[in-house]
Order: C-alpha cells, then structure tokens, then sequence
C-alpha cells in the first residue's frame, strides 16, 4: 500500500512542478496549484498565498496546456468550458485601443495558450 502513496506523491509533485512552469517564478512562486477533473472540479494540489492559480495541463494531450491564470483570467477559463457566448468579465474596448503596453492585454505566451486551450475544447464537441 505504501507504493501506491508513493506513486500518486510522486504524480502530485510532478504536475505542481509542470504547473509551476507556467509562468515567470515571481508570480508562480506563490501561486496556488491546482487540476480540474473531467467533471471540471478543481482540487488543490498546492495552496498558495497569492491571487494567482496554475494549473499543469495535461502533457498527454495537445491544446491543454500548463497555465497560471490570475482571478480575471480564470474567470474568464471557467466561462469558456462552461461555453459561455463571452466571458463574463468582460468591458467593451475597441480593440484599436489595445496594445502590448495596454495595462490590460495579456502577453502573447498566455494568450496562445489559452487559445489553445479553447480550440481543444471546440474541437472536442
């Protein structure tokens, strides 16, 4: 029995150190970990102590990818596998104001894959 406790401990430690690599170590570092079922459930691997959440992905299939997502962004996840029409934190901005300079566009790592992440889940239907 103890085998099995190793094992799964040895599962959970790799899917923290594959979410951890989600993003830059400032903002990981204090993250909390944690997986969704296919029930979409989410279960903690690894509390954290800021706003952030990583999560590791499944390496086994393409387009679900490792992410570390702050509160606006996994808002904006929960919505699109509960195939929402649009996130529901979303405002109004003409895109002509967004730039990378825009307090609020995400970085191009984060956006491709969350889209990814979206077409996986389209595709899957």
């Amino acid at each position: 029995m103890d085998g099995d406790n190793s094992k799964a401990d040895e599962i959970k430690r790799a899917k923290i150190r594959r979410a951890l690599l989600s993003g830059p170590d400032c903002i990981t570092r204090d993250a909390t970990v944690a997986e969704m079922d296919a029930q979409e459930e989410m279960t903690v691997l690894r509390q954290g102590t800021n706003q952030r959440v990583c999560v590791p992905g499944n390496e086994n299939i393409i387009g679900q990818a490792d992410m570390c997502l702050d509160p606006m962004g996994m808002r904006w996840m929960l919505d699109v596998m509960a195939r929402k029409s649009k996130p529901s934190n979303t405002t109004v901005m003409p895109r002509s104001k967004l730039s990378r300079s825009h307090p609020g566009t995400m970085p191009a790592w984060f956006t491709f894959r969350v889209q990814a992440a979206a077409d996986s889940l389209s595709s899957s239907q």
